[in-house]
């Protein structure tokens, strides 16, 4: 990749584990959780939507949702629902 595209590569990835990260709550193996479909897949689009503040680490970049600097925060909530998740049975 071009030295110049590596800002919006590395935005574009960050969008992408952010968005499949809290996608995967909408998956059958949390219907434990939550029974219904509608009410996880709300939970995740909320989730998404939450407004982050400013002052909150790392400052410089307060207030935006797909910056390279969050994922941390975004992985944190899936690492934290993956433990809740339900593995499909083997025979």
């Amino acid at each position: 990749m071009p030295f110049a595209a590596a800002p919006r590569v590395y935005t574009t990835a960050t969008i992408a584990i952010t968005a499949l990260g809290l996608a995967s709550f909408a998956l059958p193996g949390f219907r434990h959780l939550v029974r219904s479909d509608a009410l996880r897949m709300l939970w995740c689009v909320g989730a998404a939507s939450l407004p982050l503040e400013e002052r909150i680490p790392p400052v410089q970049w307060g207030g935006r949702l797909s910056n390279p600097a969050n994922l941390g925060w975004w992985l944190a909530i899936w690492l934290s629902l993956l433990s809740f998740m339900r593995l499909p049975r083997q025979t």
